[in-house]
C-alpha cells in the first residue's frame, strides 16, 4: 500500500503543478455539478474507455496485460480500462488516476511518483476548497456528495483539515487555482455590477418617495409638505 500524502507534503512547485491541473480538467470539461462525470472527462481528453469484459472482446492480449499489471484501471496510449466488478467508487478513483498521469506528464510506469497522482485524484474528485465552501465536516457527508468510498473520503476531511490549517497559518487564503475553481460554484458578482445594483435601488427609492411626496402635494398643497418636513425636523414625527 503507498504512502499517503497529505497537501503540506508537497513541495510549492509541485502543489501548484498539481493545483494548476486540477483546475484545468474543471474548466477544459465545463464540470460546474458534483459529484464529477469521470467517464465524460476521459472522453474529453480522447481517451477510450473500457471495461474489462469489453477489452477482452476486442483485444485479448491487451486484457491480459491490463489483468497482469492491475486488478483497478489500465492506461494504454488513449485506452483506460477498468475492472467493473469492483465498487463504482474505486473505479471512479482509478478512472482518474490514470487522467492524472496524462494531465500530470508522468508515465504511468513511474513508481516514484504515483503518491502525487494519488493526491491529484483525491484533490481532484474532492477539491479542498469545494468541501470548506459547502461546510462538510464529516467524512459521509464528503462520501455522499463526491461518490467516494469510505476510505477515500477519510484521507480527503483528514487532508482538507490539514489544508485549512496551513492556509490560516500562512497566506490566510487559497492558491490561486483554488480560487479560480471555487468561483466556478459560488461566482462572485463583479465590483461594477454590485454598484450599478446599488445604484439602480437608489434611484427606485427616490423615484418612489419623490412620486409620494407630489401625490400628497397635488391632494394636500405645498403647505402641507412645509409642515411634514418642519415636524420631522423638530420633533422627529413622520405623519
Amino acid at each position: 500500500m503507498r504512502n499517503i500524502l497529505c497537501y503540506t507534503d508537497l513541495s510549492p512547485e509541485i502543489r501548484e503543478k498539481v493545483l494548476g491541473g486540477i483546475f484545468k480538467v474543471y474548466k477544459d470539461c465545463s464540470i460546474q455539478t458534483l459529484p464529477i462525470d469521470c467517464s465524460k472527462i476521459l472522453e474529453h481528453y480522447n481517451f477510450k474507455l473500457y471495461s474489462y469484459a469489453e477489452l477482452r472482446g476486442k483485444n485479448q492480449e491487451l486484457y491480459e496485460m491490463c489483468k497482469l499489471c492491475t486488478n483497478d484501471a489500465f492506461s494504454w496510449n488513449r485506452i483506460v480500462a477498468y475492472n467493473e466488478k469492483i465498487l463504482l467508487s474505486r473505479i471512479r478513483f482509478s478512472l482518474m488516476h490514470e487522467l492524472g498521469h496524462h494531465i500530470l506528464g508522468i508515465p504511468s510506469t513511474s513508481q516514484e511518483f504515483e503518491n502525487i497522482v494519488d493526491y491529484f485524484t483525491s484533490y481532484l474528485l474532492a477539491p479542498r476548497i469545494l468541501i470548506h465552501k459547502y461546510g462538510y465536516e464529516s467524512a459521509d457527508q464528503i462520501r455522499s456528495a463526491f461518490h467516494l468510498s469510505a476510505r477515500a473520503a477519510n484521507n480527503a476531511l483528514a487532508d482538507y483539515k490539514i489544508w485549512f490549517q496551513y492556509i490560516c497559518r500562512t497566506t490566510r487564503k487559497p492558491s490561486e487555482p483554488e480560487t479560480e475553481l471555487e468561483n466556478i460554484f459560488f461566482p462572485k458578482i463583479h465590483e461594477e455590477e454590485i454598484s450599478q445594483k446599488r445604484k439602480t435601488n437608489i434611484s427606485c427609492k427616490t423615484e418612489e418617495y419623490t412620486s409620494f411626496f407630489e401625490e400628497l402635494r397635488r391632494e394636500r398643497g405645498n403647505d402641507y409638505i412645509f409642515q411634514r418636513a418642519e415636524a420631522q425636523w423638530l420633533y422627529g414625527r413622520d405623519y
